[in-house]
């Protein structure tokens, strides 16, 4: 594959999505998506060796074109991997939308029955109570559904994969820099220097380089034609000069002159092919600048990947937590629906138990869901102070059936599995 050009790269460097510290599922969409767009758009980075045919050594040639095989390999497994993970996170995604839509009817639905039975003078009937109890139990099963979808170890392979990238390309910008030969001793060590800096630095050294070899020639010509002009040609004394005696003096003058000449000559021309081939490295080891550094952004982007996914995997742990606090604390809400003081603690601790695992998920899915609302709004309807009166009042109550229909609806659909593993 060609190699991408730089206003290619530039065009699409990373936004604001990748600023640590703002981790959420939408960005972290952003994020994967924007970096297997990034790489479809520019390619695989690769080293084009054509041009040093012949004028650098062949190892070294054969080490940059297994550098080529050895990037395309890992930037496959790359896309493969990031694939993977945005499949991964927009299951999870979904499975969160639903863990909020649950969190937040629970929130509702309890307040809505707590404040009705609080305000019933009567006490409640064992039919009414079984009414209740189904109701919630639903929410509780629909949470503890949803949150056996998402295992705790749902993202260790992937994390691990990426990690295993990570070190991957490491290894491919090590052996980039350990592949180009010493040269003249200028070797540029990229460890610490930016795109730009390494390219300027490669610049002079070429220029510097080719500035001398220009030089160079002309002072070998000059002096070719300076020999040629005191009358030597081939080594031998010109014949215009054989029967002049100042000729003569003249040619057993620049005998020596000539050998200094032929020194002087050699030296420069061995010198202009030592520069020649400096060049050529110089140019190799500039040859590497764009895919050196466009794999040392991918790293840095997959980096920004497994910072997420550990973020990720930190709130889930959270929210396991909580819905497991809500299933203990809804049992005692449950428990205690005839025993008004009992119910005011219950109340207290399964509505924080919402709020909290709600807050959750506002964290992990970002502002674009704080002012979600319920995807059915007969569902708030229903669970409204009034109606939820109506049915203490009347357990066969129409609005209890129609709720109750909406509710086993949407809890047999929280049921179906949604993640998908990752081999």
């Amino acid at each position: 594959m060609e190699t991408s050009t730089k206003k290619g790269f530039k065009a699409l460097l990373p936004g604001k999505e990748f600023v640590k510290g703002t981790f959420n599922t939408v960005s972290f969409q952003k994020i994967i998506q924007h970096f297997i767009n990034y790489v479809q758009q520019c390619g695989i980075p690769s080293i084009n060796t054509n041009y040093a045919k012949g004028k650098v050594e062949q190892k070294v040639i054969d080490d940059l074109n297994a550098i080529n095989i050895s990037l395309k390999t890992h930037f496959n497994k790359i896309q493969n991997d990031a694939q993977k993970e945005l499949a991964q996170v927009e299951n999870t995604n979904t499975i969160l939308g639903k863990i909020w839509h649950f969190s937040r009817t629970g929130e509702v639905s309890v307040k809505a029955i707590y404040t009705a039975v609080k305000n019933n003078p009567n006490p409640l009937s064992p039919e009414t109570k079984t009414k209740i109890t189904k109701y919630l139990n639903l929410i509780d099963k629909s949470l503890a559904d949803l949150e056996s979808s998402i295992p705790a170890d749902a993202f260790d392979v992937i994390h691990k994969e990426l990690n295993k990238d990570i070190s991957n390309l490491n290894t491919d910008f090590t052996n980039m820099q350990a592949a180009i030969p010493d040269g003249d001793g200028s070797k540029l060590d990229l460890t610490n220097l930016t795109e730009a800096e390494a390219k300027s630095k490669l610049d002079k050294q070429i220029n510097s380089l080719n500035n001398n070899i220009s030089t160079l020639q002309q002072e070998i010509a000059w002096e070719t034609v300076g020999q040629v002009g005191i009358g030597i040609v081939g080594g031998l004394i010109a014949i215009t000069n054989f029967w002049n005696p100042i000729g003569w003096a003249a040619a057993a003058g620049t005998a020596v002159g000539e050998a200094e000449l032929a020194v002087d000559k050699a030296d420069k021309i061995t010198k202009v092919a030592t520069d020649q081939t400096n060049v050529f490295i110089s140019e190799a080891e500039e040859s590497i600048l764009q895919p050196y550094y466009a794999t040392k952004h991918y790293a840095t982007q997959i980096k920004s990947m497994v910072a997420g996914l550990e973020s990720l995997s930190q709130g889930i742990g959270a929210i396991r937590t909580y819905i497991d606090a809500s299933l203990t604390d809804m049992e005692s809400f449950i428990a205690d629906l005839g025993d008004l003081d009992s119910l005011d603690l219950d109340y207290e601790l399964i509505s924080g138990d919402f709020k909290d695992l709600t807050d959750c998920v506002h964290t992990l899915m970002g502002p674009v869901f704080d002012n979600e609302t319920l995807e059915d709004p007969k569902w708030s309807a229903m669970a409204s102070d009034g109606k939820w009166a109506k049915i203490l009042e009347d357990p066969d109550s129409p609005f209890y059936i129609k709720l109750m229909k909406e509710m086993n609806a949407e809890s047999q659909a929280s049921s179906t599995p949604i993640l998908n593993s990752v081999a």
